[in-house]
């Protein structure tokens, strides 16, 4: 897709210019649905399409419904180190309140890692900050 490849820090290389936002994948929330429920093997065919078109930068949100878990699912089957993966942190679902607490973020990535089924993301991110 393109002949660049980027890196952040020591990072896995984001090959693609282009990202796959996952909050499609997990339906969102009651407050934010996204753009509707798609069931789990669909969301993994979506994922893999990406990739197969060398798009490999995916960002997730433990806001993102089941985006985590589905995502983690398709990690399973891929080599980790293909894919740059970002997440959020510091809002759990948008119908509560945001978090930036140290205590809380640190659960948060730890939850979000055991989802994710890895030990480390390449990007975490403050979820909208004001």
């Amino acid at each position: 897709m393109f002949k660049k490849t980027s890196k952040i820090g020591d990072s896995n290389p984001i090959k693609s210019k282009i990202g796959f936002g996952c909050w499609g994948l997990g339906g969102g929330s009651i407050v934010s649905p996204s753009y509707g429920k798609i069931s789990e093997d669909e969301a993994i065919k979506c994922v893999d399409l990406a990739l197969k078109n060398k798009v490999n930068f995916f960002d997730t949100s433990p806001a993102y419904g089941s985006s985590e878990i589905i995502l983690g699912k398709f990690l399973k089957k891929k080599k980790r180190k293909e894919i740059f993966l970002a997440s959020k942190c510091g809002i759990s679902d948008f119908s509560l309140s945001q978090n930036f607490s140290s205590n809380f973020l640190r659960k948060q990535l730890s939850k979000s890692l055991k989802n994710l089924g890895t030990d480390y993301l390449d990007l975490l991110q403050l979820h909208n900050p004001t």
